[in-house]
């Protein structure tokens, strides 16, 4: 049984789509705010939220989306490779060999992406002014 305030609705209309950390909250009962803190065990939520919270996104299904959290926070996650996708369309199937224009835009991201990763990040992982 989950302890707290959890409402049921919530927790059968979730069953046929991924659920959202907005989901979690509502069927929890508690803010968005409260609900992305107690599920990243950060300060402001009490132990009892934190274990509601939690066993409400265990029920749900509830797994944090990693292009939205690295939106919301400014960064890549953690411990993961970032990558670029490029998908090139040309009905010749030897374009990538034969045209150099491909090759020019692939080692100019490959570059950017290199640029980008060397540069220092400052506050709240946003780049630092100027760079």
């Amino acid at each position: 049984a989950l302890a707290g305030p959890v409402c049921p609705d919530m927790l059968t209309r979730v069953e046929h789509e991924r659920p959202k950390l907005a989901d979690v909250a509502l069927a929890a009962g508690v803010s968005r705010a409260t609900a992305s803190r107690a599920l990243n065990g950060l300060p402001g939520t009490t132990e009892a939220v934190r274990i509601r919270v939690r066993e409400v996104a265990a029920r749900l299904g509830f797994e944090p989306h990693a292009a939205a959290r690295a939106l919301a926070t400014g960064r890549a996650t953690a411990g993961r490779t970032e990558r670029i996708e490029i998908l090139i369309v040309d009905p010749d199937p030897e374009a990538l060999s034969v045209k150099p224009y491909y090759g020019r835009v692939l080692t100019g991201a490959r570059a950017r992406s290199r640029r980008a990763r060397r540069r220092p990040r400052g506050p709240a992982g946003r780049r630092a002014a100027g760079r």
